[in-house]
């Protein structure tokens, strides 16, 4: 149904929570003019209407299916699953774990990623890495059938200015909780890369240093888009 999935890149993405939890959601904080793909099937999902485990679980079974692959995988070039959107996939964690050990008993390889916000506190990293999940540690990401990596979007490198593009509902100290939930991850095995949108008033290289310092392996860095 509409929202609950959307290809972009050639990966299924998958949309488990509507809500937000700052001002400036994911897809927002790109810039006014930013647009996701017309044809990559787009749709944002209805609060009222999040859809369960086995509801997106479904969804990858007739992608899957719908390809040329076999043994649960699109071949070399799959990029596989990711759990993003326009709402925080963190605030349905339930959910989301679910999906994974739904994914895991009927395929084999299925390489999955998370892309977050990381405004969602330290119980919410240790609920996650304590669930089986995530892999942790490289000998578990070889496995391919847990969540591989964590993509947690740090758009600036001070709390003034993060509070002022992000949002956060608790104010500056939102730049606290992500910088504590990246390393919270990173401490724990989880293999976490860092995204920062290119924005006019954001030191790029200053942000990639505090990434790596936070224990993050990269920092991607996304373009802006201003209003045309």
């Amino acid at each position: 149904r509409p929202g609950v999935a959307y290809v972009l890149h050639n990966a299924l993405y998958l949309q488990p929570c509507a809500r937000n939890v700052a001002a400036t959601s994911l897809l927002a904080s790109r810039g006014p003019g930013f647009a996701l793909p017309a044809d990559c099937g787009f749709e944002r999902l209805d609060p009222n209407s999040e859809p369960t485990a086995a509801e997106l679980a479904a969804v990858v079974d007739e992608v899957y299916a719908a390809s040329t692959a076999s043994a649960g995988a699109m071949g070399e070039n799959d990029a596989g699953i990711t759990f993003a959107g326009d709402g925080e996939p963190l605030l349905a964690l339930e959910t989301l774990v679910e999906t994974v050990e739904l994914l895991r008993v009927r395929r084999n390889g299925l390489p999955m990623r998370i892309v977050t916000s990381g405004l969602v506190g330290p119980e919410i990293a240790e609920r996650l890495m304590g669930s089986g999940a995530v892999a942790l540690g490289d000998e578990d990401a070889r496995r391919e059938t847990r969540i591989a990596s964590v993509s947690v979007a740090l758009n600036a490198d001070s709390p003034n200015l993060y509070q002022r593009l992000v949002g956060p509902p608790n104010g500056a100290a939102g730049f606290g909780q992500v910088c504590g939930f990246i390393s919270a991850l990173a401490e724990g095995g989880v293999a976490v890369e860092c995204t920062c949108v290119e924005h006019p008033d954001v030191d790029v290289a200053a942000t990639r240093r505090l990434a790596l310092a936070l224990g993050a392996r990269d920092l991607r860095v996304r373009p802006y888009f201003a209003a045309s």
